[in-house]
């Protein structure tokens, strides 16, 4: 997804994204038995996209087949980073929230949930999800699943 500006109006923090038209991943899949072909690339080009999002540091948290759009062209976005944070650190076990948000000066992102908060779609979500626990990129790669 495109994001053409980031600001507060009013109090309110605002994103103004791209309008991307299609259909979500989950009534793609549905519809007229897309080929094997055209199946696996689709999630090739998610893979591709999440692997964007964690090298720019955000782990998604609620990957599921509505968060994910394919344009009429094929082109496969994914959305809805509302519950996204920082990928956190590693240390001696525990995780603690990491810094780096693209856009930290306007929207702190590790400040949308509370560490231990469930956060997600259940049917998508990874087992350390479940205990409340920070998820990283590979509870994204396993909701992908």
């Amino acid at each position: 997804m495109v994001i053409h500006d980031v600001g507060e109006y009013a109090g309110a923090v605002y994103i103004a994204m791209e309008l991307v038209g299609g259909r979500t991943l989950g009534a793609f899949l549905q519809s007229q038995a897309p080929s094997l072909p055209d199946i696996v690339r689709c999630f090739r080009d998610m893979a591709r996209g999440l692997d964007a999002a964690h090298a720019s540091g955000l782990v998604h948290r609620d990957l599921k087949p509505q968060n994910v759009l394919v344009t009429p062209e094929g082109v496969v976005k994914i959305t809805d980073f509302g519950l996204a944070r920082t990928i956190g650190d590693v240390e001696g076990g525990t995780r603690r929230e990491g810094g780096g948000a693209p856009f930290a000066g306007v929207l702190s992102l590790t400040a949308l949930t509370h560490t231990g908060q469930v956060v997600g779609t259940p049917a998508y979500m990874a087992p350390e999800q479940f205990c409340g626990e920070v998820g990283d990129a590979r509870s994204d790669a396993f909701a992908s699943g």
